[in-house]
């Protein structure tokens, strides 16, 4: 049998033809996952609330006890600018989160 210049044998053609549809059916399926991993987290993921005044004053004075906990610095020797909710529908997997924490914790 020739197919655009190749020979094939009968088995060499129908063994070629099953190696292409498992690789069409792989595609399809990896092709699907994200998507429904994406509604899973968009479905389990809270609501964010509108933080009022004095919450956001707390929040700020927990995020920065807890800074100066991890770094060993003085409360006075840095300034929160700014800050913001991590994860949510485009969070990071379990596995690149472990592994930026790795990274952060080595010292150089």
């Amino acid at each position: 049998m020739n197919i655009f210049g190749i020979e094939f044998t009968a088995a060499e053609f129908v063994l070629l033809c099953g190696i292409a549809l498992l690789v069409l059916l792989a595609w399809a399926i990896l092709a699907k996952m994200p998507r429904k991993k994406q509604e899973e987290e968009r479905e389990t993921a809270p609501a964010v609330d509108k933080v009022s005044g004095s919450e956001e004053e707390e929040l700020v004075a927990v995020l920065a006890a807890a800074i100066a906990a991890s770094t060993g610095m003085d409360q006075s020797s840095f300034r929160i600018a700014s800050y913001q909710q991590v994860g949510g529908r485009r969070g990071r997997s379990a596995w690149s989160r472990a592994g930026r924490r790795e990274q952060m914790s080595n010292l150089y």
